[in-house]
């Protein structure tokens, strides 16, 4: 599957948790604003943008770890019936 169309599904699904879809939102909601831990202006534009492509790589990294549809996350089968005993005959 598409990463893009998986990212996009992992955040509209509820069974998904919910802090690492906030900060999904949090780090396009950084990528966009003027704000910047290493500006643009101080380094090369290329070290610039390296910050706010690591906080996207990490948060989308984290949502896709936190599948609920990934394989081994559904719950336990529940145990085999008790047999009763045996009948003496």
């Amino acid at each position: 599957m598409n990463p893009l169309v998986r990212l996009i599904a992992l955040m509209k699904d509820p069974r998904t948790p919910k802090l690492p879809r906030f900060l999904v939102v949090a780090a396009i909601l950084y990528a966009l604003s003027p704000i910047d831990l290493v500006s643009e202006a101080f380094l090369t534009p290329v070290f610039g943008l390296l910050d706010d492509l690591t906080l996207l790589w990490l948060s989308s990294r984290w949502l896709f770890k936190s599948d609920p549809n990934k394989p081994g996350t559904a719950p336990p089968p529940p145990p085999p019936a008790a047999l009763p005993p045996p009948s003496r005959q």
